[in-house]
């Protein structure tokens, strides 16, 4: 059981437990997107990695600046966690769980957020530690699906590309260009 103090967190807790799971959100939307079979997967990746990484730690900054006079305590940071594993198993379940039971992915992510506030209360300061042990490997991994795969996609579709056959001289460049929609409503140019 826990003991920890009412006050014993601080504001570095919240922004620590928003920054992890911006990242496990961000990291799970996209490998949801793998699991998919998506083709461009590797860009919903690093999209999803610097926009939820940015929306979450915006959040932990309101929430701070919002509370700045008050202490962090503990019934406060169950609540934050809550909220925030919520955030992320809703962004990552709703694909990996079946559509024909309604509204399965709200409950499972609620339950699953649940669990995660459920462990912070029972276990306080060492969930917190968990957080601040494994924030720098989900970084790591962060930091490589950003900068390193691209580079590595890029290679491998240069490596492709030198393998196809050179054309014939003389033979026409064709580019053909097919718009599955074109109405006035979809295009803001018009």
């Amino acid at each position: 059981m826990n003991t920890d103090l009412p006050s014993s967190y601080t504001r570095k807790d919240v922004l620590v437990t928003a920054i992890w799971w911006g990242l496990f959100c961000g990291l799970g939307d996209g490998l949801v997107q793998r699991f998919r079979q998506s083709s461009v997967w590797q860009d919903q990746i690093r999209a999803a990695l610097v926009i939820n990484f940015l929306l979450f730690a915006a959040l932990a900054g309101v929430i701070i600046i919002v509370n700045w006079r008050s202490v962090v305590t503990r019934g406060q940071m169950v609540r934050i966690t809550l909220a925030f594993a919520f955030l992320a198993f809703q962004t990552c379940l709703p694909t990996l769980v079946p559509k024909f039971i309604f509204h399965a992915h709200l409950l499972t992510s609620l339950l699953a957020a649940s669990i995660a506030a459920g462990l912070l209360y029972l276990y306080g300061r060492r969930f917190i530690r968990f957080f601040l042990w494994s924030l720098p490997l989900l970084t790591i991994l962060a930091l490589w699906c950003i900068f390193i795969m691209p580079f590595q996609h890029s290679r491998s579709e240069t490596r492709a590309l030198s393998q196809l056959p050179v054309s014939q001289p003389g033979a026409p460049n064709v580019l053909l260009i097919v718009v599955d929609t074109l109405r006035a409503d979809h295009l803001s140019v018009y």
